[in-house]
Formats: structure tokens, C-alpha cells, sequence
């Protein structure tokens, strides 16, 4: 199954503890959506990624291909439980198409998570960004959205 990262699971050491059977496919963009922090994680106690509806905008990230059981694996670390209440998750996963770079008739259909919003989340802190910036670096995501990485504003 295809996976897409857009948050901190593009940091390699992280998405291989989550994912072992990981195997990268390539980057990837996630049309009409942009990044936006819409709940907090307690673990981390800021605010974490969410992709929300924008006509015009794209999200950037990785394509992986992964086990079911990872898939399984990963839904437990972002706090989905398919057969739950949607309410009661903390990200909800859905199926979407992301487009390759320089070919966007070409769609992927992945999984990916989108959070159920909390009002007044909190701003991402400087770690939870870094993790962001060195992750999008590391995969070689386009300079332009790298650089808007590096302007997000944290708590």
C-alpha cells in the first residue's frame, strides 16, 4: 500500500520506527490542500500537521510503500481507530491522489491522515518545525516549499 508523509513522519528515523517496511517511492505533491497546524499533540505538546481544502495550493511530501501491518502500526501512532467513532480519533485516514513532479497526469492513489480540528490549537513548537524543515531537506522537496517550512511561525 502507498503512503503519503506530509509531517514529521518525512523524518527517516521516526517513519522507520512507526514503518520498518518502509520502502521510499518518490516525492510527491497533495493538490488543492495546504499545511496547516489544527490540533495538538500531547506528546509533543504543540500543534501538528493537519492538510486542509485550498483550491490553488499544494502540499508537498514523500511516497512510501508499506506493509499492511505498518498501516496498522501507523494508524495507532496517529491515534486512528478505523471502526471507531470518527469524532474519537485524533486523525482520521482517507484515501487521496498526490501527483509526481513534472508529471501531474500521473496520479498515485495513497493513505494519509487529516486531523479531526481542535479549536484554538496551538502553534507548532521549534522542534516539531525543525523536524518539518530537516525532513523536507533530507528528501529534496522543492526550494519554494522548503522555504515556506522555514517561515512557519512556532509557539
Amino acid at each position: 500500500m502507498l503512503y503519503f508523509a506530509y509531517g514529521s513522519n518525512m523524518d527517516p528515523a521516526q517513519f522507520v520506527r512507526r514503518c520498518p517496511s518502509a520502502c521510499f517511492v518518490t516525492v510527491a505533491q497533495l493538490p488543492n490542500h495546504q499545511l496547516a497546524f489544527t490540533r495538538l499533540a500531547r506528546d509533543r505538546g504543540c500543534g501538528t500537521c493537519d492538510g486542509i481544502p485550498a483550491p490553488g495550493k499544494n502540499i508537498w511530501g514523500v511516497v512510501f510503500a508499506i506493509s499492511k501491518a505498518d498501516l496498522q502500526r501507523l494508524d495507532e501512532s496517529e491515534g486512528y481507530r478505523p471502526g471507531r467513532p470518527l469524532a474519537d480519533n485524533a486523525y482520521v485516514r482517507k484515501q487521496r491522489q498526490v501527483c509526481r513532479p513534472g508529471d501531474p497526469g500521473k496520479r498515485l492513489r495513497v493513505w494519509l491522515y487529516f486531523a479531526n480540528r481542535q479549536p484554538h490549537p496551538p502553534l507548532p513548537n521549534a522542534a516539531y518545525k525543525q523536524q518539518l524543515v530537516e525532513g523536507a531537506r533530507l528528501w529534496g522537496l522543492p526550494p519554494a516549499y522548503r522555504e515556506e517550512l522555514a517561515r512557519i511561525q512556532t509557539a
